[in-house]
């Protein structure tokens, strides 16, 4: 039984033509016909490169320094009479030693060469004929070396505009060791024996006072010989 079937099977193998088995495509590839595909072919594209630009270095700027012109010095101009320091603010004469004075033809020196020769018969001039020109209130003040031992006399004249003048010494403090305030324009300082005889030798300052009125005055120092 066996050997009939088998018989029979190659009967039926012998008239029949034997087909290769298809090749599985290859995935992926498309088959057109039967021929391969073409490959796409990707060309490698150039990696872009960077481009840095180089940035131009920023060069320091330096401003310039301002010039300043030095401004010149503005100089006071006065016009008339230089004004007479007050008081405190006095400007300090210096006292000249002279043995002979000229007075003069004004009002103040003919009324001091009266008044020396009534009120400094006997005494010498110690300084000459100081003058000025004094505004109400105001004062004018000189200084004067005085030596102890020797007894001074100050003789002053008021100019006709000036109805009161005043005349002090003073120390170095300030302090006034004689003064005559009488309400006049002829003061006298050491008058009869109270004349002024300092207890030391130094500077003293004369200070002359314009209490009312105004104008030219004078007055002269005088010493025992």
């Amino acid at each position: 039984m066996r050997t009939r079937v088998w018989a029979g099977l190659g009967v039926l193998l012998a008239g029949c033509v034997v087909q290769p088995a298809p090749q599985p495509a290859v995935q992926g590839q498309a088959t057109y016909g039967g021929q391969a595909a073409a490959q796409p072919v990707y060309q490698q594209q150039p990696q872009a490169q960077a481009v840095y630009q180089q940035q131009p270095q920023a060069q320091p700027v330096y401003q310039q320094q301002p010039v300043y012109q030095q401004q010149p010095v503005a100089t006071a101009t006065y016009v008339g009479p230089q004004a007479q320091p007050v008081y405190a603010g006095a400007q300090v004469q210096p006292v000249y030693v002279a043995q002979q004075t000229d007075y003069g033809n004004d009002y103040v020196g003919q009324h001091m060469a009266m008044r020396a020769q009534q009120f400094a018969a006997g005494l010498v001039p110690a300084s000459p004929l100081r003058r000025g020109a004094l505004a109400q209130g105001q004062e004018e003040r000189f200084q004067a070396v005085l030596n102890a031992g020797n007894c001074y006399r100050v003789i002053g004249v008021g100019g006709q505009g000036i109805s009161d003048l005043d005349l002090f010494i003073v120390d170095g403090n300030g302090s006034a060791i004689a003064q005559d305030t009488a309400t006049d324009n002829f003061p006298v300082l050491g008058l009869g024996s109270n004349m002024v005889c300092p207890a030391y030798s130094g500077s003293f300052y004369i200070r002359a006072l314009a209490y009312s009125g105004s104008g030219d005055y004078g007055l002269q120092l005088f010493a025992q010989h």
